[in-house]
């Protein structure tokens, strides 16, 4: 690599796979139904209708950040194969080289 710039895959991979383990409790997370259904529960009508929005627009954004979380560490595995396999790829040249 050039000066100074290394790449562990094993670290992009171990990487990946913490972004991953730190999405389980979100597919469990149902912030739009803590609200409940009974609005007299809240004492007025206004608050009950502001914070079931609060809890289904938080709701939406755990998914968005838990799918991209997802994408994400998807591509660091991708990125870790890569770096693998040009790591291969570069001993058999240098190996065939030098034959």
């Amino acid at each position: 690599m050039p000066d100074g710039y290394d790449v562990d895959p094993q670290v992009l991979t171990s990487s990946a796979t913490e972004i991953l383990e730190c999405l389980d409790p979100l597919a469990e997370l149902r912030l739009d139904s803590i609200c409940g259904s009974d609005a007299q529960a809240y004492g007025h009508d206004d608050l009950f209708a502001a914070f079931g929005e609060f809890c289904v627009t938080w709701q939406l954004a755990t998914s968005v950040l838990g799918s991209r979380s997802m994408s994400a560490a998807g591509m660091l595995g991708a990125a870790a194969e890569s770096y693998a396999q040009s790591e291969v790829d570069s001993v058999q040249a240098l190996a065939g080289a030098t034959e």
